[in-house]
Formats: structure tokens, sequence, C-alpha cells
């Protein structure tokens, strides 16, 4: 008996109708009818070249992203540039790319400005990532409150031991660094508006240069806490990972009820607890284009969006905006009891 779960046929139906309307269209404005006084579009949804802009704190997604979409449609070049997140905003913003990818929207200033020009900025979700924090291997305070948290990134709490007394960090060493990928980090914003709530970034923040430069300065020094996007580490498959990891201690959070309150429970940032929200340092990828017609920034979104896009979301170990269907085969049984005990079979196979 075969089970199967389908969510994405009408995004993949309206995905190949609106590319082969559009691929109609150019082909009728090459044949010698088009209007002379409008540019015939160089792209369409599955062909052509174009850049975007990203977020340099999901690279890791993006180049899988586009990896597979340029598997698929040869005919098809996407050339993105990964910047601090400040800057893929400006880049949009002064049109030298028509669509980003990034962990905002866009805020009033950005609305306005884009409505006096009559574009319409189309926004989409794609999946759900993260915030990672980061300690040294030395540092027994691998659990963090939401206070403790906001303590630290205030200043008030300058070094482990006012945070606890028992920490295993010598006072030489315990003065907290907090050390990010850029000032213009979407990590860091994520941070300072979304979870500070405002405030301006605080004296002991470093600025690394990049994610793995985060990770390898928290790894040599005793008393530094990295802020990184967990795009970075989520994959855990990859070997470059599994490196990574071996150098410093991901941070649990404190879940917290619906007052947001603690709850004493901590989580670190993996995919079943970011789908679940137990861990709070939660953020939405987004997809945010200006494109304004079916070309080809629109055959990537509806790609990433799509049944095989959102199976890459959930290959990085992030959790994809709709669970990509599955196809669940079980033997033939012939009462619910011998069902049961099959799926309680597999789930221990799984735990293996």
């Amino acid at each position: 008996m075969t089970i199967r779960i389908d969510t994405m046929k009408i995004s993949i139906l309206i995905f190949a109708i609106a590319s082969f309307a559009v691929g109609s269209l150019v082909s009728c404005n090459s044949s010698g009818n088009k209007d002379p006084e409008k540019e015939v579009p160089l792209d369409n949804m599955t062909k052509g070249e174009i850049t975007i802009g990203a977020d340099e704190n999901y690279r890791p997604l993006v180049e899988a992203e586009l990896s597979a979409f340029h598997n698929i449609y040869d005919q098809a070049k996407i050339n993105v540039v990964f910047r601090p997140e400040a800057q893929a905003f400006d880049d949009l913003i002064n049109e030298r790319v028509r669509l980003i990818v990034a962990s905002r929207e866009l805020n009033e200033d950005e609305k306005a400005y884009f409505a006096q020009k009559k574009i319409f900025p189309d926004v989409n979700a794609i999946g759900t990532s993260g915030i990672g924090i980061l300690v040294n291997k030395a540092n027994q305070d691998s659990l963090l409150s939401r206070a403790q948290l906001k303590s630290i990134l205030a200043g008030q709490t300058d070094t482990w031991k006012k945070l606890n007394p028992a920490s295993g960090i010598m006072e030489n060493q315990g003065k907290i660094t907090i050390v990010v990928d850029h000032p213009g980090s979407g990590s860091l914003r994520f941070l300072m508006e979304d979870f500070m709530g405002g405030g301006s970034i605080p004296a002991n923040l470093f600025s690394a240069g990049s994610n793995q430069d985060v990770i390898d300065y928290v790894g040599d020094h005793p008393g530094a806490i990295g802020v990184i996007g967990l795009n970075w580490i989520s994959d855990q498959d990859e070997a470059l990972v599994d490196s990574a990891l071996s150098r410093v201690i991901l941070v649990g959070m404190e879940a917290e009820d619906s007052s947001g309150n603690g709850i004493g429970k901590f989580y670190k940032p993996y995919q079943s607890y970011l789908a679940d929200k137990s861990y709070i340092l939660r953020r939405e990828i987004l997809t945010i284009s200006i494109e304004g017609r079916a070309g080809l920034g629109t055959g990537f979104v509806a790609f990433a969006a799509g049944e095989k896009g959102q199976r890459v979301v959930l290959k990085t170990g992030l959790v994809p905006k709709i669970m990509p269907p599955r196809l669940v085969k079980f033997p033939s049984v012939e009462n619910a009891t011998d069902i049961d005990d099959y799926i309680k079979e597999n789930a221990k196979d799984d735990e293996n």
C-alpha cells in the first residue's frame, strides 16, 4: 500500500504555465512584431542571465538552491553577490540587483521609496533559519536565557564570572567579547532590533569579517561569544560544519511560553527545534523582488518555493516554508495493529 502526501502540485502547475506563456511572448516579440518603443526582455523564468543579491548569512543555502536550479534549467545563469544585509538592501534600493535573499522585510522608508517610483516589491518566505550563539570549548556556560543574553549584549554583564561565579573562564580570560561577522550583518541587526528591541551597538563588540572568522575567533578566545547565521552550521552532514563545531560550543537558549516567560528548558538551534519554535532565536528566510514581471528572478523564487527548492532548504538543515511531499511505503498488512508495529519498528531503526 502506498500513501502519497502532495502539497505542491498547484505551484508547479502555475510555474509551468507561466514559463510557457512568457516564452511564447518573447518568441512573438522577436519575430518582427515588437514595438520599437518597448524593450524586449532578455530573460524569462527559465532562460537568460541576471544578477541577484543575498545576505551572506545565507550563502550555503543560496548556493545550494542555485546549483539545483542551474542543473535543471541549463539555459539560465543567475549570478549572485553576497553582501552583509545592509549592503544587500542598498543594492536593491539602487536597483543594482532585482532580487535579494534576506531575513527582514522592507522598512517604511524603503516601501515609500519604491511606491514613489511605482515599483511594487514582491516578498515571499521560503523557510525559517535562526541565529547561532557560540562560546569557547572552555566555557561551561553553554545555556542562556533571554535575560542573560540581553544583559551581555547591553554590556551589563561583561565577564563570565558575573554571569556565573562557577564559570571555568578565569578573570584574566573572562572579559566578554561579542563577535559578529560584520557591522552591517543581518544577525547583529536581528539581535539589536528584534531581540533587544533597539539600542546601540555594545562597546565590546568585535567584527571578525565573516561567519567562518567568527567561528575561528571564538575557538581561539575563551572569553568570546559569537553570533553567526545558523545556515553556516545547520547542515551537519557537511564535513566543514562538523570541523567548525568541534572547536566551539553551540549555546542552548531557554524556551519560553506564550507570554515570553522562560520555562526552564533549553534548546539548541537544531532543525526540529526551529520547526516547533522551541528555539527562540528564529527568523524567516525571505526573497524580495522588484522584477515586476515573469523574469528569471521570478523563476528562481518559484523554484525555491516549490517542491525541489523546499527539499534544498530541508537538506541544508533549515525549515522549509512548506514541507515537501514524501512517499511512504508500507508492507501488506491486515489490520491497524500490524501498521502500528511496523511504524514503531522503523522508528527504532531511524534512531539507530
